[in-house]
């Protein structure tokens, strides 16, 4: 009985991903949590949906933002750059559920792309390496590239190995 709703509730949440992932008027904000509630899931196919969209949709306003700042912007202005925010957050969840697949070259090229186009990316979230606490709740100011260079270092070391 537990088996049939756990699985109704995967196929649920299958169901809206896919659907979000169709929707051209969902935010970037939406289709990041849910990019990374597919990770969690390991639906690796949702996780290249959601995160692709995410891009095409928002990809020219993020390197839009990307480009007018010569530094990464306080916490009072993160919503003047959600769309770089969301978007380098995508490339990051979708170098991850890459890395967990153990593709490990697709990676390494999306992890790249985080540190050559959007560098002052931040991860308004709990699900990245905090580096300080808003409150009761945890949030990595992304520097993403702290975190990306890591995965970097990692792929060549597993790249090496095989």
């Amino acid at each position: 009985m537990v088996v049939v709703v756990l699985n109704g509730l995967l196929a649920a949440s299958v169901v809206s991903s896919t659907a979000l992932a169709e929707d051209r008027n969902a935010t970037s904000r939406e289709l990041t949590m849910a990019a990374w509630e597919a990770l969690d899931q390991r639906n690796y196919q949702a996780v290249e949906q959601l995160t692709k969209k995410c891009i095409e949709l928002y990809g020219d306003e993020a390197r839009h933002q990307q480009a007018e700042l010569k530094n990464f912007p306080v916490k009072a202005e993160s919503d003047t750059y959600q769309a770089l925010d969301d978007v380098g957050t995508c490339y990051f969840i979708l170098g991850e559920a890459m890395m967990q697949q153990e593709r490990y070259q697709e990676a390494k090229v999306v992890f790249e792309r985080i540190l050559d186009e959007f560098l002052f990316d931040q991860c308004w979230a709990d699900r990245v390496d905090c580096d300080y606490h808003l409150g009761n709740q945890a949030a990595h100011i992304g520097r993403l590239a702290k975190k990306t260079k890591g995965r970097l270092n990692k792929i060549r070391v597993l790249l090496k190995s095989n």
